[in-house]
Order: structure tokens, then sequence, then C-alpha cells
């Protein structure tokens, strides 16, 4: 099968979630890019690990990942349906920036969209821009402009 994500501006863009106004922001930014551009969106959203390594602590965090995130990412999976874009998401534990970049080089994704974090940029933010595998976009709010 012929892969034409290569002749769209941007085939494939990922988006770090991490349920703030900064990542709704961009989650917003992201949809209008890839339905004006066809593209394809994946979202992700990762809960840091416990730094406690019993197994209650585990299914706390797994348990905050999925109320995080799960609603928002079915409304956005029906929402793109009905849109006609193509939309996948992504919940995982561990480090927000090192799943952004190794998600973004599995799909083989053309953007990242994510939002500054807390106080500006971010550890995550900053990390995704030095090592991101392709162009990232970081929305910012109209109190940052």
């Amino acid at each position: 099968m012929k892969d034409t994500s290569r002749h769209k501006p941007f085939g494939k863009i990922l988006i770090g979630y991490d349920g703030g106004p900064d990542a709704e922001r961009a989650l917003r930014m992201a949809r209008e890019l890839a339905l004006a551009s066809k593209a394809k969106l994946y979202l992700i959203g990762v809960e840091c690990l416990p730094e406690s390594a019993s197994a209650e602590a585990f299914q706390a965090a797994v348990a905050s990942a999925l109320k995080n995130y799960e609603e928002v990412f079915y409304r956005t999976r029906l929402g793109g349906m009905n849109e006609g874009l193509h939309v996948e998401t992504f919940i995982a534990l561990g480090q927000p920036a090192l799943w952004l970049i190794r998600k973004a080089q599995q799909l083989r994704a053309r953007l990242i969209v994510i939002g500054p974090g807390r106080n500006g940029l971010g550890s995550v933010c900053k990390r995704v821009l030095i090592e991101a595998p392709c162009a990232v976009l970081v929305s910012r709010g109209a109190e940052c402009a």
C-alpha cells in the first residue's frame, strides 16, 4: 500500500494532551490543521509513573490516566468521525516527553502539537522541542501573546 501522507503538509499530527487549558488549545489547533490538510490526528495522554513501586500505586496511576483522558479522547474520536477526520488515541504511563518523541518516531508524524506547559515553556515542552524527529508547534494562549 502506497504511503500518501508524505504528499500532505501534515500527513500525521501528534498531540500531547494533559487535560489542562494549554492542551485544550493545542487539541483545537491540531484538529483545525488536520481538517484543513486532511491529515490523520493522533492524541497521546501520558500519566507519570508513581514514585512508589507498589501495585496499589500503579493501579491508582492507571485509574487516574483513564479518568483524565478517556472521556475527552472518546469525544474527540467521535467528533472526528462526524467530520471525516481519522483520529487515534493512546494512553501511557511514564515520562511525557519521552513518550511523545517515541510515538512521533513510531508513527512517522510530520508535526507534534503541544501546549507550553506551566509557567511558560515547561520541561516536557523544552525536551520535545530539542529531541523531536519532526516539526513542533507550541500552542500558546492569548495570555502569552
